[in-house]
């Protein structure tokens, strides 16, 4: 029976270790993201939320110490929390409107143009070495927008 009860456990602790495995690799590649990304705004915002709520559990056992004033404190915070992350939700698609404004999601969703190569233009070996020598230009160059580089 004993035993049965540490396997259990070691497989709780084992399936939560990957999971916080999985949600660093997570953390890492979002992060990697544009600023404008909607899972990167997503993620910030996330991430101010459990900030705030980690920053009210820290406080919590200073606060409770007064006994009336513990449970005002009780009361007030489990309020402010609920109003916190209503806020996150109700950000959502706001954040999603965003991203289908933005100029990156425009970019992404249209078709590439063909760029010429740089072989082809008609010109001397000098100044195909200084071509050769320059950053090639990308489609977002072209069009005034910025490159992702």
């Amino acid at each position: 029976m004993l035993a049965e009860v540490f396997h259990f456990i070691e497989f709780v602790l084992v399936f939560a270790l990957a999971l916080i495995a999985f949600f660093i690799g997570l953390l890492i590649v979002v992060s990697m993201m544009p600023n404008n990304n909607p899972l990167k705004m997503m993620l910030a915002a996330f991430a101010h939320r459990v900030g705030a709520t980690a920053g009210l559990m820290v406080l919590d056992p200073v606060a409770t110490t007064v006994p009336v004033a513990g449970e005002v404190w009780d009361l007030a915070t489990m309020i402010w929390l609920v109003y916190f992350w209503y806020t996150f939700f109700k950000q959502l698609p706001a954040m999603r409107e965003a991203w289908s404004n933005s100029a990156q999601h425009n970019y992404s969703s249209r078709r590439p143009t063909a760029v010429r190569p740089v072989s082809s233009i008609k010109t001397s070996n000098n100044q195909r070495s200084l071509l050769a020598k320059r950053a090639p230009l990308t489609i977002a160059s072209k069009r005034g927008l910025p490159s992702r580089r």
